[in-house]
C-alpha cells in the first residue's frame, strides 16, 4: 500500500495562506501572511515581516522579534521590529 501527500494534489490556492503586501516606500516593506482563510486584519492572527532596505543591506525582521502568527495586520507600523 502506498500513501501518498494529498497536498501535492491541491492547487496553491488550497495550500498558501492568503498574504497581503504594503510597499510603503523604496526601503520599506511589510508581508503578511494570515493563519486561516477569512481572517480579519484586525485579528491577531497574523505574521507579520518587515523587509528594510539600508544602503545596501536588506533584513527582515518580526514584530518583537517574534515569527509567529500572533499579531494584527492593521497594527502592523506600530510595532517594534527586530531580528
Amino acid at each position: 500500500m502506498r500513501i501518498i501527500n494529498e497536498t501535492a494534489y491541491k492547487t496553491t490556492t488550497e495550500v498558501q495562506p492568503p498574504a497581503i503586501i504594503d510597499e510603503v516606500d523604496a526601503n520599506t516593506t511589510y508581508i503578511g501572511i494570515s493563519q486561516t482563510r477569512g481572517d480579519l486584519t484586525s485579528s491577531t492572527t497574523w505574521q507579520i515581516k518587515r523587509i528594510k532596505k539600508t544602503g545596501t543591506v536588506t533584513m527582515t525582521e518580526f514584530p518583537n522579534g517574534e515569527i509567529g502568527f500572533n499579531f494584527s495586520w492593521d497594527s502592523r507600523a506600530t510595532y517594534t521590529y527586530n531580528r
